[in-house]
């Protein structure tokens, strides 16, 4: 096409030509978004389940501190699965313990395999048992994170007896 002098504007050919450009920015703008907003998503969800471990953990501790007789305690967790009719689970020692958390703020459900060891500590003095625990928890679908949040070797000594008393 041929542009007179004294036109003014742009010609179709420079018009679409733009378009193409500015509709391939855009797009590969909107892909920046829709990627972050997905490793967003997927890093809440690491968060969440590292946060369950923990609480899981320090759950455990305050039911092991707070029972002063070693050989009467029993640990609970709780499992708050839609699936779950029972939401108190005993921990069997020595034997993995399996199940699941629905996250609080939405329906995230998080499987938790829960391993405590427990080993008699005598001293002179002391008498107690030592809990080893191991936890892993990952999502239970697995489209947004496959990764495994793992806290192992976490040692707890329950109260101790004095046995001079």
């Amino acid at each position: 096409m041929i542009k007179f002098e004294k036109s003014k504007g742009f010609t179709l050919i420079e018009l679409l030509v733009s378009l193409a450009i500015v509709g391939t920015i855009l797009l590969a703008f909107f892909k920046i978004i829709d990627s972050t907003n997905r490793m967003n998503v997927k890093n809440d969800r690491d968060i969440k389940a590292l946060n369950i471990a923990q609480s899981e953990i320090e759950n455990l501790r305050s039911q092991i501190k707070e029972k002063a007789d070693n050989n009467e305690r029993e640990l609970f967790v709780y499992d708050n699965s839609l699936d779950s009719n029972d939401k108190k689970i005993e921990i069997s020692f020595d034997k993995k313990n399996e199940y699941f958390r629905i996250y609080e703020d939405a329906d995230i459900k998080y499987k938790i395999c829960l391993d405590i060891k427990r080993e008699m500590v005598k001293e002179d003095t002391f008498n107690d048992y030592i809990y080893t625990i191991n936890i892993t928890v990952q999502l239970e679908d697995k489209y947004f994170s496959k990764k495994i949040t793992e806290i192992n070797n976490v040692k707890i000594l329950g109260i101790g007896k004095n046995q001079s008393s």
